[in-house]
């Protein structure tokens, strides 16, 4: 594999151990299983969208250095898996801000704000529980018994 994987797997996966490690120091309760499992929800799309990709990659530089027989079938089977495994791999980057969404309401609320600075109408007040209670260690105000709905 190369290392445009290899370098940012190993950093994404020291990173995160890191702030696993302090965690596990840290705070108790649910905020710490939120963030636990945020964290290995990253990881883990991280790896299930990136591998499949460079795995292609990988078979693709084999035939590039006639490493393995190349015929017309394998050499098109090759680029409809470089479409699709790319495809995959972009998909990524739509994906990781959905999962940061669920990390608390400070990134809510900036998301919400940038919409509103480019028009959106937002119906805010709309109330989903009864109590409050803190949803992430980084929320900003720790009411999630508000919401927003874009329409």
């Amino acid at each position: 594999m190369k290392m445009g994987f290899l370098l940012p797997s190993a950093v994404l996966l020291f990173c995160y151990s890191c702030i696993l490690l302090r965690l596990q120091r840290g705070s108790q309760g649910l905020q710490k299983q939120r963030a636990v499992r945020v964290i290995l929800a990253l990881v883990l799309v991280f790896f299930l969208c990136w591998t499949p990709y460079n795995i292609t990659l990988m078979v693709d530089t084999l035939y590039s250095n006639n490493t393995l027989e190349v015929n017309c079938e394998s050499h098109k089977a090759l680029d409809i898996s470089l479409t699709a495994t790319s495809s995959l791999g972009y998909l990524h980057c739509s994906l990781n801000p959905v999962l940061y969404s669920f990390v608390g309401v400070k990134f809510r609320h900036h998301l919400l704000d940038m919409l509103r600075s480019l028009g959106c109408k937002l119906k805010s007040g709309v109330r989903l529980q009864t109590a409050s209670r803190r949803s992430s260690m980084w929320s900003e105000s720790g009411d999630t018994s508000h919401t927003s709905a874009i329409y």
